[in-house]
């Protein structure tokens, strides 16, 4: 729809869209319908190779092997001829750092600063995101998946017991702050009263740990 779009629009301009492969005489009606059928082939050759890609996508996340680059922490090498997902000494300090908060129950924002002294240099936000992927416990989700989780044949930086208890702790950080948003707070008598300029939706409160 875009191509026939464009040479529309590039035709009012005096501009000429021509196929090297497949010339048609644009300047009939016969022309027009030929060129817009090849834009038609286009698509649906793009379409099967895109079917086609996404199912060794898929194939190859059931045999528990990640397609792309691994996410942050890991390094892909060839072993033997076989591609392999190793865990990198930034993966080694995340670990150590997942590991900390689980014990500390640190915020992201000491635990990025705590990372930063041993070396590794990333964001509380950044660190949020990772702390839910199920990547870094041995596990892989991703969009050609619909939804499902499945073992991969790389290593997790943590075990799937400490990424659950993890992952529990964040959650209940998260029912807190909501708890504390919805409550009436001595100290934000305004709350519930003031209301967004842009958008006249209430102004919320969240404490924050220092």
């Amino acid at each position: 729809a875009n191509a026939v779009y464009i040479t529309d629009q590039l035709k009012s301009n005096n501009v000429q869209v021509v196929s090297v492969t497949q010339p048609v005489d644009m300047s009939t009606s016969a022309g027009e319908l030929q060129q817009n059928i090849q834009f038609i082939f286009a698509q649906y050759d793009n379409q099967q190779r895109r079917e086609k890609c996404m199912a060794g996508v898929r194939q190859m996340l059931s045999n528990g092997d990640w397609p792309t680059k691994p996410p942050f922490g890991y390094d892909t090498v060839k072993i033997n001829g076989k591609r392999s997902i190793i865990i990198n000494e930034k993966g080694r300090l995340l670990a150590r750092g997942l590991r900390k908060k689980l014990k500390t129950d640190l915020t992201f924002k000491e635990l990025s600063q705590w990372l930063s002294t041993k070396g590794l240099k990333i964001s509380n936000k950044q660190l949020s995101l990772l702390a839910r992927n199920v990547f870094y416990c041995g596990y892989m989700s991703h969009a050609a998946l619909n939804g499902k989780v499945v073992k991969g044949n790389h290593q997790g930086i943590i075990t799937q017991k400490e990424f659950l208890a993890l992952n529990d702790l964040l959650k209940a950080r998260f029912k807190e702050r909501k708890k504390v948003n919805k409550s009436n707070i001595e100290e934000v008598p305004l709350k519930g009263h003031l209301k967004c300029s842009k958008c006249s939706n209430n102004l919320t409160v969240i404490y924050a740990k220092s």
